[in-house]
């Protein structure tokens, strides 16, 4: 007999089509890690879909609490009607937390009213966020505002998370009138620890007895292993310190004076 075509489209071709949509990509893929805060999230299926009704929601990995729920008629959802669903956070999320995406079952459907099974396990979907956090320092030693230091005390700053030295200049100064004591590159061999949470600078010079100094660091200095920088410091009150008294007492006078003659046989010396 003769063959029969239907339009692309048309209610007779559609209702050939039985085959629910599938996902061809996530992106960023599932067990993607190191992923922008700020990513879009992507699926690409295997046809066109339309939005339909029901949440997109993002969970923590940890804990399984909501970061946000989007739904998939909302503006930030587009796509509709091609192969690629984009959907856009509203909140940037965390540094180094791992999240995962459901979908609900009743999300997208083909043009035959198939739907996409939607996802509602963390396995399917899930990815982890970048490090995006600058290094901080937890301590200073000497600490700020510190008095009697050691004239010959090694700097030590310890970071919150490993750092590597990068570039610029660690500069000791005088805190009375801004003079330069001394210009330590980050990269010289007395600053020590790259690699590590533990910087530690030795100056060459001795400092001198009962000065206040302080310390700047160049913002280009330290970075993570994910290239976020520590901010340094540009002032003279986030660490400074007074170095103790160590000079040794002398003699201003005597009395009798050195050398003196017809000196009191009962007078005191002074």
């Amino acid at each position: 007999g003769a063959s029969t075509f239907y339009a692309v489209g048309s209610p007779e071709a559609n209702a050939s089509d039985t085959t629910n949509p599938t996902v061809s990509t996530y992106s960023p893929a599932d067990g993607a890690t190191g992923v922008s805060s700020t990513a879009n999230l992507v699926i690409t299926f295997d046809e066109a879909v339309d939005v339909e009704s029901g949440n997109i929601t993002i969970k923590k990995l940890s804990d399984d609490s909501t970061f946000e729920t989007i739904p998939v008629g909302d503006g930030r959802v587009t796509g509709t009607g091609t192969t690629t669903i984009t959907i856009n956070p509203a909140n940037g999320m965390a540094s180094e937390i791992a999240y995962y995406v459901n979908i609900a079952a009743t999300g997208f459907d083909d043009a035959a009213s198939n739907s996409y099974a939607g996802i509602t396990d963390n396995g399917t979907w899930n990815f982890t966020i970048a490090d995006i956090v600058n290094p901080t320092v937890s301590t200073y030693s000497p600490t700020d505002g510190a008095t009697g230091v050691s004239s010959t005390a090694n700097l030590v700053i310890t970071f919150d998370e490993a750092v590597d030295v990068e570039s610029g200049n660690i500069t000791i100064k005088k805190l009375s009138d801004d003079s330069t004591f001394e210009t330590i590159p980050v990269g010289d061999a007395r600053v020590t620890g790259t690699g590590t949470t533990t910087i530690t600078i030795n100056p060459v010079n001795g400092m001198a007895s009962e000065i206040a100094y302080y310390v700047n660091i160049a913002t280009t200095g330290f970075d993570d292993s994910s290239s976020n920088s520590y901010a340094g410091i540009t002032d003279n009150g986030t660490w400074n310190f007074t170095i103790a008294d160590t000079t040794n007492p002398t003699v201003s006078t005597y009395s009798p004076t050195d050398g003196a003659t017809g000196v009191s046989s009962t007078a005191n010396l002074m």
